[in-house]
């Protein structure tokens, strides 16, 4: 089960909580933003980051407790219009409708690591 929390009387509680459903496990991490189930244990988030020039990408493997960017703001910033984007069933791309041109996009992923 993934959800964020925003606004908290107590700010550490702040962020994206992945809970498994039957309680055994708890991951906390600090920010919040977009997310969508790429895979069995792998997550995609586009982190809310007022910041920087585009919105990137990040994949979590929750079952190494792993974070990592798959793009870079600097780089090659996702022109995601309204969090209309949607991972492809087999993981290898995402599509999302672009803020520019307000077209369909299609952005290929790195390979999905094998299941630990």
């Amino acid at each position: 089960l993934v959800f964020f929390l925003a606004f908290e009387n107590q700010p550490d509680r702040n962020g994206l909580w992945i809970i498994g459903i039957d309680g055994s496990a708890e991951q906390h991490y600090s920010f919040i933003g977009a997310y969508r189930w790429r895979g069995e244990g792998q997550l995609l988030v586009v982190p809310q980051d007022l910041n920087t020039p585009g919105a990137y990408l990040w994949q979590i493997d929750i079952h190494e407790d792993i974070v990592w960017e798959l793009t870079d703001p600097r780089f090659d910033s996702l022109p995601i219009a309204s969090n209309d984007w949607q991972p492809s069933p087999d993981g290898s791309v995402i599509a999302f409708r672009s803020h520019e041109d307000h077209n369909l996009w299609v952005f290929p992923l790195p390979e999905l690591p094998l299941s630990p």
